[in-house]
């Protein structure tokens, strides 16, 4: 089969636009109900404004330089309108210090802060708030005097805009021509407003808490923070607002590059004032280069962002690693074999570990440790038939795995899938869990091209829908329910109302998370899909800020579960450097000999990264527990991935 070419516009393709697989269950009831959202549009569970749909609807929305709560008649304004919050670093709120590293635990932002509101006076206890055209990027929330009522004032919001933009409809807004407000913390702050019909806005300060409008506004209220060199910025790129943004990309053998074009409104002479994160200047090409202003901004978590000029910006990936397959894989030197005496050395360990029920491992009642399960037995078949060179061997463990594969391809586990939550109710960790099936399925597909039927690759597919999906022309799932590209990485809580937002410190797995993108690679590979290939090819990750885990505080929980799985990709998102200096901090000097099961292999794992002769001596040590393999991992796999680097 010819190699499919990447389009011109890698995520104008969609995977399908077809009713997901047949196997699956259909229910349209959900426990959690969609708070102010109306239609059966798919919805982005993820995403950084979910808070506005859930619970009381009042938890922040980290949009990056600000942060925007409803007030609902709560805090030191009582408002009912919309709380702005920009928090700079030395307001930080930091955790107690690690004794072994001097490092504090976690750092948070204070939570409640209401720097402004912006309200109206017809607003009060019967205020509603809706959210609409949700889309990856961007949202709308309305504010309502009434249920009946429609919206007095509407937040087009989207991920970096420079400023807070509230559009008035016939409304009193108590805050409102350009006014400067001096806070009680120090803080300034400006204010612009523009009347799109009728009168000016003529502001009255009421208090020291209250500034009020004497007449009703049609048109438009912009605030934004000066740090004291900023204003001169603000007056000229007020008036424009965005409203949307288009992602787009092209790849061209190893180079990538993507684009984010806004979408604006109000002035749409004037080039929108947009903050940009350390990640996105430091990929810029020439042209946005020239946007760049020396304004910044703290961020909550992602050091301080950079105020642009631009209504689009285009990012370029230089390296993208084209030659990565399912071999160990290095940056620099690609993929890697392995020498007949590691053949000879790891072949019995193959034997005994292709011999265990994939079957039994693969029957639980957990989508996550079946997917686990399914996955190790994948690597191993591929690694006993590619890089051992013994395809009876790797025959009779594929054809198990293929077996095994199928429960869940008929959906007839323990707890059948219903679309689209797809065995896991709240969508958290939609991406860790399927992400290891659609690894296994990469590699059952490369070794057997027959098991490529259409059921099979329509179940396949519509996992990588769900968390993956590139086009609105797929009614059925939501844009890149996951993976968010302003951040650069993917958000794994789901429907959970939480005052740490999707923005806040909820990656969890940095290397799950590399997993899934590394996973839908392969099987884009596999099943000739250039495009869905493309996407994910360049992706950089990044680490959480809350230094620890959801189900324990020891050291090699905290560090394991960003190290596991070990993949080919391992090197490209886990840098020889950091390994290093994480590896002297908490586990040289015979510290990784006291760590306990599966977490012991897990470490000894990552040190093959940087040091596959000391990995390999543990692996091969004659004293060597089978109990320090994890769940998800192969001694055949450890070993192989060792050997190719020594």
């Amino acid at each position: 089969m010819a190699q499919e070419t990447a389009s011109a516009d890698i995520f104008g393709a969609h995977i399908a636009t077809t009713a997901p697989a047949a196997s699956f269950l259909v229910r349209k009831d959900h426990p959690v109900p969609r708070v102010g959202i109306d239609g059966p549009t798919p919805i982005g569970t993820n995403k950084f404004y979910a808070n506005f749909f859930l619970g009381k609807q009042t938890s922040p929305a980290y949009v990056h330089p600000y942060s925007l709560a409803w007030a609902r008649g709560q805090g030191a304004s009582s408002s009912w309108g919309m709380a702005i919050s920009h928090v700079d670093a030395n307001q930080r709120v930091y955790g107690p210090v690690r004794p072994e590293t001097g490092a504090v635990r976690y750092y948070l932002n204070p939570i409640g802060i209401q720097s402004l509101c912006l309200s109206a006076a017809e607003l009060g206890y019967e205020t509603r708030l809706t959210a609409d055209n949700l889309a990856s990027h961007s949202v709308n929330v309305n504010l309502h005097p009434s249920s009946e009522a429609q919206p007095m004032i509407t937040f087009p919001i989207v991920q970096g805009m420079g400023f807070v933009t509230a559009r008035y409809r016939d409304g009193t807004p108590p805050e409102v021509s350009k006014y400067t407000f001096g806070l009680e913390d120090g803080k300034v702050w400006h204010l612009y407003s523009y009347a799109e019909r009728g009168d000016d806005l003529d502001l009255e300060v009421v208090n020291n808490g209250l500034a009020r409008s004497r007449k009703l506004l049609t048109g438009f209220i912009q605030v934004a923070k000066d740090t004291g060199n900023l204003e001169s910025l603000l007056d000229a790129q007020s008036a424009s607002y965005p409203v949307g943004v288009t992602l787009s990309g092209t790849i061209s053998g190893t180079q990538g590059s993507y684009t984010f074009d806004f979408q604006k409104a109000g002035d749409t002479n004037t080039k929108l004032l947009m903050y940009a994160l350390p990640h996105h200047v430091a990929s810029f090409d020439t042209e946005t280069k020239k946007a760049v202003t020396e304004a910044q901004l703290q961020t909550t978590t992602k050091g301080r962002a950079t105020a642009m000029v631009a209504d689009s910006w285009t990012m370029v990936e230089p390296n993208i690693p084209v030659s990565m397959n399912f071999a160990p894989w290095d940056p620099q030197a690609g993929p890697k074999d392995l020498s007949d005496e590691a053949i000879y050395t790891i072949s019995p360990v193959a034997l005994k570990e292709i011999s265990q029920n994939v079957d039994q491992q693969a029957n639980q009642s957990s989508m996550y440790f079946n997917g686990k399960a399914l996955a190790k037995f994948a690597q191993l078949s591929y690694t006993i038939h590619d890089m051992l060179k013994n395809s009876t061997m790797a025959q009779s463990g594929l054809d198990n795995l293929k077996a095994a594969f199928a429960r869940f391809s008929e959906n007839k586990q323990q707890f059948p899938l219903y679309y689209e939550n797809f065995g896991n109710t709240y969508y958290n960790d939609h991406h860790f869990h399927y992400g290891y099936f659609v690894y296994a399925a990469a590699i059952i597909g490369y070794l057997d091209p027959s098991w490529l039927t259409e059921a099979n690759i329509d179940f396949v597919n519509s996992l990588v829908r769900d968390i993956a999906n590139p086009s609105k022309e797929d009614k059925y799932f939501p844009v890149s329910r996951n993976f968010d590209w302003y951040h650069g990485h993917s958000w794994a809580h789901g429907l959970y109302d939480t005052l740490d937002g999707k923005a806040g410190t909820d990656q969890e797995s940095s290397s799950e998370d590399a997993m899934h993108a590394y996973a839908i690679k392969m099987w884009g590979r596999t099943i000739n899909d250039a495009n869905m290939e493309a996407r994910v090819a360049g992706i950089l990750f990044e680490n959480k800020c809350d230094h620890t885990t959801y189900f324990g505080a020891n050291i090699e929980y905290i560090q394991g579960i960003h190290m596991l799985p070990l993949l080919p990709s391992t090197k490209l998102t886990r840098q020889s450097e950091f390994v290093k200096q994480e590896w002297a901090t908490y586990f040289d000097n015979g510290r990784a000999q006291k760590v306990e099961g599966g977490w012991k292999g897990i470490l000894y794992a990552n040190l093959a990264t940087i040091d596959p002769r000391a990995a390999w001596d543990f692996f091969t040590d004659k004293n060597f527990d089978p109990a320090w393999l994890d769940g998800g991992a192969s001694l055949t796999w450890y070993l192989a991935y060792c050997a190719a680097f020594m």
